[in-house]
Formats: C-alpha cells, structure tokens, sequence
C-alpha cells in the first residue's frame, strides 16, 4: 500500500520476502508441470491429480485453461504452456487416447470387439468408450 517505511521495505527484500506472489506462485506450479512431464512422457494431467506435497497441479491447469477460454490468461503464460504441450482442447485428446488404446488392444487380442465390461489396467472403461 505504499505505507512501508524505505528502510524496513530493502531489509524484508534482502531476506528473500516477494511482493509479487502471484507470478513467483505461477512460475511454481509451471515447475511443477514441467517436472509432470518429465516423468509422465505428456502435460494431460488430471484434474485430480496432487502433487506429493499436497499441491493440486491437476486444479492449476484446468485453471489456467479456464483463463485462456476467457481470454484472461497472460499471453506470456500461454505461450510457455503451449511450448512443453499443453493441450487447451482435452477431449479431442482424450478421443486420440482412447483410440490409441483401442489399437493396442485389437494387437494384443486379434479383434475391436471389446466386452462393455472391460477395463484397461489403468482403470479406463475402455469397453464403454467404445459403445458410446
């Protein structure tokens, strides 16, 4: 608010104490992120998804695709997300996935004729997907 005294302002800065906790907390989960992508191989994280550390990166991203729907997400942010991966649109993606799945499993068993009932390992109801 600007009522800070000079002085007291440069000591709280030299300790390491940020005005500007929004970027420093973006620039975060975008480690974060970064890091998902590194071990999962892609940037679909699920909604759902926490970090080991409590924090929700699944929520953040869903987040920062709302922002970017709305027109509200900083161009500079977008653009850094768009150069690791992310995938603004999720359905079309999570289509391809399926499909892709369901390739693998017409390799692995001779046919596309997926019972209703089946799962994949994951726990994905491939088998609905299908009828659907």
């Amino acid at each position: 608010k600007g009522k800070l005294d000079p002085i007291y302002k440069k000591l709280l800065e030299e300790i390491g104490v940020a005005w500007e906790v929004k970027p420093n907390l973006w620039n975060d989960r975008f480690c974060m992120l970064q890091r998902y992508k590194e071990r999962e191989g892609h940037c679909n994280v699920p909604s759902s998804y926490k970090e080991k550390s409590g924090i929700a990166l699944g929520i953040w991203l869903c987040n920062q695709r709302s922002d970017k729907r709305k027109g509200e997400l900083d161009p500079i942010y977008k653009k850094l997300l768009e150069e690791i991966g992310v995938a603004w649109e999720v359905k079309p993606n999570l289509w391809n996935d399926r499909f892709c799945m369901l390739q693998r499993y017409k390799e692995r068993e001779g046919h596309c004729n997926v019972p209703s009932s089946y799962k994949e390992k994951s726990g994905i109801a491939l088998g609905i997907w299908l009828c659907n």
